[in-house]
């Protein structure tokens, strides 16, 4: 299987708040082929959106 998947999550009070089901969640990820898995806030995506952006990119490059 070819990895080199990468998911964005957004974590916050209205985002996935609930821990345990992202987790639960999270652990199937690597069976799919997705090596990444970076979680912002959700001010993180508001007020700096593009330096997130370009480090999940960046992310993604160094584990292709």
């Amino acid at each position: 299987m070819r990895e080199n998947g990468g998911i964005f999550e957004v974590d916050g009070e209205v985002y996935h708040s609930t821990a345990a089901k992202d987790h639960d969640r999270d652990r199937h990820f690597p069976s799919y082929g997705i090596r990444v898995v970076e979680r912002y806030t959700a001010n993180q995506c508001y007020t700096d959106t593009e330096t997130v952006a370009r480090e999940f990119l960046d992310f993604l490059k160094q584990n292709a």
